[in-house]
């Protein structure tokens, strides 16, 4: 059989442009592939200019053409392809615009223009991801492409939708824009939930989850329909960036083997965010400060001991104006055990993963969820929300004692948050030796990308053999 050939389609990608965990996903899963033989290869907008020109194609957005250039690049030693022209890219921002929709539909009318028109390299498997390259599916069915199409989905939250006055730009059969419909309202997400061969989440539960009302936003009925096409496959941590022992950005290097200067590197962490260094355990956050991901109820949550100063808190990111100004007031009112950084610092948030006892993650809803894989890595203790990717990775000691490695709660709410710090706490203060086991236990599982993309190879070849 000849080398499985692999085109992934992102919006983002680390190293080139990147707002969030999709970014890596297309950095790190296509070199993953490589290493297990797979020609794997990534197409993506040109949100900067980078790279050799290799040709240009005509792509009709209703009656208008407009020529799209495609430069030839490389990320991570893969192949990277990337669409730019129309007005559309290279742009400041990744997102935010009001034609995004337009912009991500002459990216995904892009690929399949591409996939018709160069013959140097014909993928077997067009791997689509979240709503931006959505519409792509919906082209390779319209125009019977012979290529077999996968669609992850990373977060269902965005749907990337618009009204149907946009219909004059699709250029769609009829059949095929019925399906694409949802609410009245073009749906990019639905597309490529329907119209790909495959299509995956990015941990079990959340492939699940995505079927009930509750986290289904508005597509659980679509999802059951298609249930037996729908999988879950975790993302990995690339454990070349992330892990203590190689870290250059961590104030100590260590290991499983030399696990107390974890502490060094807490107090150094400590001083550098102005807190006053104690035995108490330091928590880390490291996270998007949106309602998503539930910091608003953590922060609620976590005054009763900050008052107490039974804990200290360090915490990372930006977003939501509320929960920004939240922060602040706690950091304000508790500054002597609360250090906060409004902003995106990469460094910083190498040295809280190495710096933090514990690291919360109290999501609302979490497809996979990187930053907890992470944390056990570093021997950060994670304290999770029972959801998505987040329940698929942490064990509590209540499901398995010597496997555990980390702590759960049920419902995002003040109370349940309160006895999982309470719970983690006191494991920490009476029992270290049990500690030093979670902490091990984080350390010594294995969630590289070697492991999840062995499973996407899998799942292509199923696809190939359907």
């Amino acid at each position: 059989m000849s080398r499985l050939k692999v085109l992934l389609a992102s919006s983002e990608v680390y190293g080139f442009a990147k707002v969030g965990g999709l970014g890596d996903v297309a950095y790190a899963l296509p070199k993953a592939l490589r290493s297990l033989g797979v020609d794997a290869r990534i197409i993506a907008p040109m949100h900067r200019k980078k790279g050799r020109k290799v040709g240009t194609i005509n792509v009709k957005l209703g009656k208008r053409d407009v020529q799209a250039e495609i430069y030839l690049s490389r990320v991570n030693s893969v192949p990277l392809y990337l669409v730019g022209g129309g007005g559309y890219f290279p742009r400041n921002q990744i997102y935010g615009y009001e034609d995004d929709f337009e912009r991500y539909l002459f990216f995904s009318k892009a690929i399949v223009e591409f996939l018709k028109g160069y013959n140097f390299w014909k993928p077997n498997i067009l791997h689509l991801n979240d709503w931006h390259t959505g519409l792509t599916a919906a082209y390779v069915k319209s125009e019977g492409l012979p290529i077999k199409t996968l669609f992850t989905i990373h977060n269902l939250g965005y749907q990337g939708d618009v009204d149907t006055s946009k219909l004059n730009l699709l250029s769609l059969r009829e059949d095929i824009t019925d399906l694409i419909i949802h609410n009245n309202r073009i749906n990019p997400m639905k597309a490529g939930i329907v119209l790909s061969d495959a299509v995956n989440t990015v941990s079990v539960k959340y492939s699940r989850e995505i079927q009930t009302p509750e986290f289904g936003f508005g597509l659980d009925s679509v999802l059951r329909e298609i249930k037996d096409k729908l999988y879950g496959i975790i993302n990995g941590v690339d454990y070349s960036v992330w892990s203590p022992f190689r870290d250059p950005y961590i104030y100590r290097k260590y290991s499983t083997r030399t696990l107390e200067r974890k502490e060094e590197n807490k107090k150094m962490l400590s001083s550098e965010m102005k807190i006053k260094p104690s035995d108490r355990p330091l928590i880390g956050i490291v996270s998007r400060l949106t309602h998503q991901k539930g910091i608003d109820v953590f922060l609620e949550a976590i005054e009763e001991f900050l008052e107490d100063r039974t804990v200290s808190l360090v915490l990372l990111g930006t977003g939501e104006d509320y929960i920004e100004n939240k922060a602040k007031a706690i950091c304000d009112e508790f500054s002597d055990v609360v250090g906060i950084s409004i902003k995106y610092d990469e460094v910083l948030a190498h040295k809280i993963y190495a710096g933090s006892d514990m690291f919360a993650v109290p999501s609302r809803y979490e497809p996979c969820g990187l930053t907890q894989m992470i944390a056990m890595r570093y021997g950060s203790v994670p304290i999770v929300r029972n959801t998505g990717g987040l329940s698929d990775t942490v064990i509590d000691p209540n499901e398995n004692k010597n496997c555990a490695r980390g702590f759960k709660f049920e419902s995002l709410d003040v109370e349940a948050i309160k006895k999982a710090l309470s719970r983690a706490i006191d494991v920490y203060e009476n029992d270290r030796e049990y500690w030093k086991i979670l902490q091990l236990n984080g350390m010594r599982a294995d969630f590289s990308w070697r492991g999840s993309a062995r499973k996407y190879l899998a799942l292509y070849k199923r696809l190939l053999s359907s």
